[in-house]
């Protein structure tokens, strides 16, 4: 076997082992063997979580899931997150960020979706997410009080076009930044999004759900329509 041979026959043999390693830390997960794997992952070589995408996202989601599951708080899980882009497991691109986004998406955690959200814009501001990711945010934040970067995200989606009717001409963009204001007791602007719905055609029950919740719906509010 000639030396390119060679090289490739053990960066295969590596992989392999990679994959090992990343399979029996799955199978401690389901175990709910999770200081294990947090264990295990601690004591990897660099080279061993980054050796390609598939590879550290695979670690990612094993360690943020074993995290989840001893009941970390969102700093803490925030923080494990992007120890993953600050040691170079992953790229500080479009693709990693958006990638992270959709695993935590699947996750189903809103509140730790929108922090990473905010600390990757702040590390790589420039960093365009894509409208998926946009979305995603978006409807997180219906389970926050964030208004602040509501408004932030909606400026910033609003500038092209195209994002913005992906991503804002949606009854859902509309349902969920009604209810992040309603959360944060902002009914001005909760109503202001309600009408504009209304105004767009996107108007709907689920919509007004979180301003009927507060005695703020059809009947005392801005005369919107359902239809």
């Amino acid at each position: 076997m000639d030396a390119a041979g060679a090289e490739l026959g053990s960066d295969l043999l590596d992989a392999k082992i990679q994959d090992e390693k990343l399979q029996r830390a799955n199978r401690m997960l389901h175990e709910e063997k999770y200081d294990k794997v947090l264990k295990m992952f601690q004591s990897l070589e660099a080279a061993e979580v980054s050796a390609n995408r598939r590879a550290a996202f695979g670690w990612l989601s094993v360690v943020v899931r074993s995290m989840l599951r001893k009941g970390a708080p969102t700093t803490k899980l925030a923080g494990a997150i992007m120890n993953f882009f600050t040691n170079g497991f992953l790229r500080g691109n479009a693709a990693s960020f958006n990638a992270c986004v959709q695993l935590l998406v699947r996750l189903k955690e809103p509140q730790l979706l929108v922090c990473v959200f905010q600390q990757l814009q702040n590390m790589y501001p420039e960093v365009e997410p894509d409208a998926k990711t946009y979305s995603a945010v978006l409807c997180a934040l219906g389970d926050t009080e964030d208004v602040t970067l509501l408004q932030k995200l909606v400026v910033k989606i609003s500038a092209t076009q195209e994002i913005k009717d992906a991503v804002m001409g949606s009854e859902q963009f509309y349902a969920q930044a009604v209810r992040c204001c309603t959360n944060a007791g902002d009914l001005v602007l909760a109503e202001q999004y309600a009408r504009e719905s209304n105004n767009e055609h996107l108007c709907s029950a689920r919509v007004l759900q979180s301003l009927e919740r507060v005695g703020q719906g059809r009947r005392n509010g801005p005369g919107l329509s359902l239809g």
